[in-house]
Order: C-alpha cells, then sequence, then structure tokens
C-alpha cells in the first residue's frame, strides 16, 4: 500500500533507466523517459522497421513512458512522453493537469494536449466533457484549476508541489464539450 501507483522495481536481468530529452541518466524523483534493455525486452516491431529504429537504439528500448523512480528504486508511470509539452520552459505532463480537473464536480470526462502559443511555446487545451444534467464554463474551469494547483494529490497517493502560482502563472485554454449521444465512441 505504502507504494500504490508504482509499477514496481525492475525484473530480473533487465536494465532500466530514466533519461531526459538529451539522452542523460536521470537520478531519483525525475520525470524523463523510460528506457528498458535485456533478453525479454522486444526485438522490434513485426514488419515495422521505421518504428523499430525509432524505439530501439544503442540496444534499449525507448518505451514512450514518462516515468520516474525514488529513492528505493520503485518506478511509476507518470504520463506518455510523447504527451508532454514544454510550455515556458517546463514540462507539463497531461495526465497531471487531467488529475486536477477530473476533480471538478461536473466534470465527466476531460483531455489535455499542448497546442502552439507565440509567448509561451505551447499551452495546455483542455477538453472538457460534462456530467449529463450539469453545467460549466471554461472560465469556471480554468478558475477550478487556479485554485486547485497549488498541491494536489499525485497518482501514487502523496501529497506533491505541482506548481507555484506565484512562481509560475497557470497558462491554459479550455472548452467545454458535450456529447452528443451517451456512451458514443469518441466522445471527446
Amino acid at each position: 500500500m505504502r507504494k500504490a501507483g508504482s509499477v514496481g522495481k525492475p525484473v530480473l536481468h533487465t536494465d532500466v533507466c530514466i533519461i531526459d530529452r538529451d539522452g542523460n541518466v536521470l537520478g531519483p524523483n525525475q520525470v524523463g523517459e523510460l528506457c528498458i534493455r535485456g533478453g525479454n525486452v522486444t526485438t522490434g516491431y513485426w514488419n515495422r522497421p521505421d518504428a523499430t529504429a525509432e524505439a530501439l537504439r544503442d540496444g534499449w528500448l525507448h518505451s514512450g513512458d514518462a516515468a520516474m523512480f525514488d529513492d528505493e528504486g520503485f518506478y511509476t508511470i507518470v504520463d506518455r512522453w510523447k504527451d508532454m509539452f514544454i510550455s515556458g520552459g517546463e514540462n507539463v505532463y497531461p495526465a497531471e493537469v487531467e488529475n486536477v480537473i477530473y476533480h471538478h464536480p461536473a466534470v465527466a470526462e476531460v483531455a489535455v494536449i499542448g497546442v502552439p502559443h507565440p509567448k509561451w511555446q505551447e499551452v495546455g487545451l483542455a477538453v472538457v466533457v460534462v456530467k449529463p444534467n450539469q453545467t460549466v464554463s471554461a472560465e469556471e474551469v480554468i478558475a477550478f484549476c487556479q485554485a486547485s494547483w497549488p498541491l494536489q494529490d499525485s497518482a501514487v497517493g502523496r501529497l506533491r508541489r505541482l506548481a507555484a502560482p506565484a512562481r509560475r502563472p497557470v497558462r491554459c485554454q479550455a472548452g467545454v464539450a458535450r456529447p452528443r449521444w451517451r456512451n458514443a465512441p469518441g466522445r471527446l
């Protein structure tokens, strides 16, 4: 229970590391891309040499997962590495923002993506599906994020500082979507 949300420790005969965008190996509690190598790791994609060349480099499988490990060697998947966007020099993981928005009582579903911005490089765009018979405006979602942002529960159940509004303003856009029909595939 102490490590709820963790995917555990690497298995025997498998090497695991976390790297940044420049390929530097990161230490504990730093988020980067999860890379794996060992005899039990795939040798490539079936009939996809392009995907194999992208994923397997220098003997390491670049998983595409944004992950971190703690001081005890337990790994946690934070998000998809490719989903991360950079806003004002800060790495933003959509899953962390989505976790904040999911706490709004009117929100049924949410997806956050990075969109181009002239000043910040990218900002988050939240696409929100509201619960039936509920209403919420984009301004309400933004205000909720600003009020909730300084301290939030992380996926592993510990209190984590995600951002300090005094240090870094919340930069986001929000759109509110309503599903046309319930339980429809692709309703975001």
